[in-house]
This record gives structure tokens, sequence and C-alpha cells, in this order.
């Protein structure tokens, strides 16, 4: 995707599940992100810091007071980065965010018109007032950070849901029945498992993906007290994966286009982190449950979608962001690193990286699927030695993006 400003030079957009890297005369600018889908720093052509408030005022760093935007505009523009909280765009001349179907002020919480599709009770307010659990990236329903806005059966937060399903009363006197209310009037049944719409409309399933599928045939075979998605030969002794370029042939493609031995090495962390925690599952159990959930990025070939690794992570235990606190002690961690180098034709590239670490017991960790050999450090001591890695011109390259803590 190309945008022209007036008479300058184009800048060029590369996305994958989110905006990765843009590229223009003044060279490539690579985007990192936080948990929640925020834009936090930029590297490469421009470099820039970023840090919100829950509402996605933006706060600044020293003073940890409310930053006015308007120093970024006319005369001089010191940072012409639009994306920025939830990564979308921001909106210099009004200070809005841009969500599609409409604008949000972050600065009360409220978006600047009603809900288009009037979801819910209150239809300006923004994730119903809970911004931290929840994004709305179209402007019409929101959802759980990396969860696809357009699922027939997300459930929107609004009382309806609060309150169980419900099915109107048989219509009196020529009547239509009891609206899809907050409360069931009298008269209406509450009928736990099945989904309605405000009306009283049933919600039909979604139907199920070709992964999907594949999931609910491994857990068919399952026998009984077997962890979820196990298959037959997961019950021979785990080992943990360190050479990812040795998966080639076992573990074949990832995505429609990928394949684990250039593109596997999130399906890898999340494989060696299960298994430390005692769960039997194999690498091609983990590829069907990630391709299942679409986390292949542009077909496989831009590697794993992280929130959908935390999706697969809770299905087995409890999930946090290791970020906060690298001296608490995880059963494992995985880190999401991403670098920039030169492509065989001299252009600027972005990659990134997956690495798991499985706990000693002892507060350090062995990371595996990083060097030739794994090896056991701190938390802290492995992304301060990755953020010391350097390129060919002896320049520090690398950036962490994400590290998930998980107690399984």
């Amino acid at each position: 995707m190309g945008e022209t400003v007036a008479n300058a030079a184009p800048t060029w957009y590369i996305r994958g599940m989110s905006l990765l890297w843009s590229k223009n005369s003044a060279g490539v600018t690579s985007y990192l992100y936080n948990a929640h889908g925020d834009v936090v720093k930029t590297t490469g052509a421009a470099e820039n810091d970023y840090l919100y408030d829950a509402f996605g005022n933006q706060v600044d760093e020293v003073s940890n007071q409310p930053f006015d935007w308007r120093v970024e505009v006319a005369p001089v523009v010191v940072d012409d980065n639009p994306f920025r909280y939830c990564g979308e765009y921001f909106d210099y001349e009004t200070g809005y965010i841009y969500l599609r179907a409409r604008y949000y002020d972050s600065s009360n919480g409220r978006f600047i018109s009603e809900d288009p599709i009037r979801s819910g009770n209150h239809w300006y307010a923004y994730c119903g007032g809970n911004p931290i659990k929840f994004v709305d990236p179209m402007g019409l329903k929101f959802t759980p950070p990396g969860q696809d806005p357009k699922n027939p059966n997300h459930n929107d937060g609004s009382e309806d849901a609060k309150y169980g399903s419900y099915t109107p009363p048989a219509p009196t006197n020529g009547g239509n029945g009891g609206g899809g209310g907050t409360k069931p009037p009298t008269g209406g049944t509450v009928q736990p498992g099945i989904e309605v719409d405000r009306n009283g409309n049933p919600i039909l399933p979604k139907p199920k993906t070709i992964g999907e599928k594949k999931i609910e045939a491994i857990e068919a075979k399952k026998p009984a007290n077997v962890p979820r998605y196990w298959t037959a030969d997961a019950l021979t002794s785990p080992k943990f994966i360190n050479d990812q370029s040795s998966q080639s042939d076992v573990a074949g493609t990832w995505g429609a286009k990928g394949s684990i031995k250039a593109n596997g090495c999130g399906a890898i962390a999340l494989y060696n982190a299960l298994i430390a925690a005692g769960h039997k599952v194999m690498l091609k159990d983990v590829i069907q449950m990630l391709e299942g959930k679409k986390a292949p990025i542009w077909g496989g070939k831009l590697g794993t979608n992280p929130h959908k690794i935390i999706e697969v992570l809770n299905n087995y235990g409890t999930v946090e962001d290791a970020t906060k606190d690298m001296t608490r002690r995880f059963d494992s961690v995985i880190v999401l690193y991403g670098y920039t180098y030169e492509d065989a034709k001299g252009n600027a590239s972005l990659g990134a990286h997956y690495v798991a670490g499985i706990s000693d017991g002892n507060g350090d960790y062995t990371f595996y699927n990083h060097y030739s050999s794994p090896y056991t450090e701190s938390l802290s001591s492995f992304c301060q030695g990755v953020m010391n890695l350097v390129d060919t011109n002896n320049k520090p390259n690398h950036q962490i993006w994400m590290i998930i803590g998980f107690m399984g």
C-alpha cells in the first residue's frame, strides 16, 4: 500500500496482521507494538517512542503527564508518523483517531458519532469503558486484541450478554412479543448456551474452518485424562526443538506460503512451552492449532500472529505480560524480537524471531532455537543480549517486541 502527500515522494506500507514497516526517501521505518497492539516505538529512518494512558491519550515519558500532540503540528512537524494507539491512524488536524466507521476522541474516551449499527446500550462509549481489555478497530464492535471484529459469535459485553440469552414471551392481543432488552420482561425465558441479539433473534454459529475441523478430529481421538490436542504419537517422551531447520521434512509447510524451516519459529516456541508444562503434544498438533486460528501472517511468509499464540496458551494455563517484571518466575517465556537487515538486493528489510525460554526452577531459563545449542541465563540478560546484537555496520539492529509469560 502506498501513500503520496502533495508533491512529496511516496511512502510505501507493508502490513501483515498489523503495520510492519514503511519505506520512503528517508529509508525504512519499523513499527514495534505492545501486547495491546499500540505502536510503542519506531526504529530505522524515524526513531520515536510512544506512551499512552488506558484510553489512548499520549503521555509524556518524562513528566508522565498528558502529551500535547499540537506541538507536532505546523509550522514544523516533528513526528509525522500517524500510526499510534492500537496501531490506528491518528489525525493531526483534529486529534481524533480514525477507526473506519467513525472517529474516536481519546480525550474523553468517546466516539464523536453514534454507533452506526447501534450495538449495546451506549452508542458513543469506546470499548464498553474497558479499553485495557478490548480494542475496536472498525468503530462498530469491540473485541479482545487480535480477535476478528467481524466474528458473528463475538460477545460485545452488552447488557444482553450480561443477563444471559433472552427468548421473548409469546405475543398477546396481536402484539409482537417482548424486545431483546437488558433484563427479560415477565414471560421471557433465559436459555443458557443459545445466543440471541437484542431483538431476541438467535445468532447462528459461524461455519467452522478446515483448521478447526482438524482440531476436532484430533480431539475426538484422545483418551480420557489426556491434555487437549493429544495425538497417539505424542505419548512418547517429548523433546525440545532447538534447530528449526531440522523440522523442514517433519513438519512441512507453515500456512499456504511459508515453511517451518523458514517461518515456523512461533510454532516451535509454542510447542516447547507446552511440552515444558507437561502437555503431550507434537509439533504437527501445534501447527494445526495455530492454522485453525488463522495464525499464519501473509500465508505464513511473515511468521505467526503473537495474539494467536496467546489464545492457544490460554487453553492450557495462565498467560501474563512478562515485560512488566522480568524477575518473576514462569514455567516458560516466549520472547518475540524484531530486527532490520539488508536483503540480497541491498534493500532494508525487517525480520522477526520467536524464542522459548524454559524455567530451570532457580530463576533462570534455558533458551531454545536461538543459537546452535540451548543455553541458560536470566530473562533480563537474554533480552539485553538480543538488544546488543548488531548489523554488518556494527549498529544495534534488534528490539524486543513482546515477552509472554506462561504458567501451565
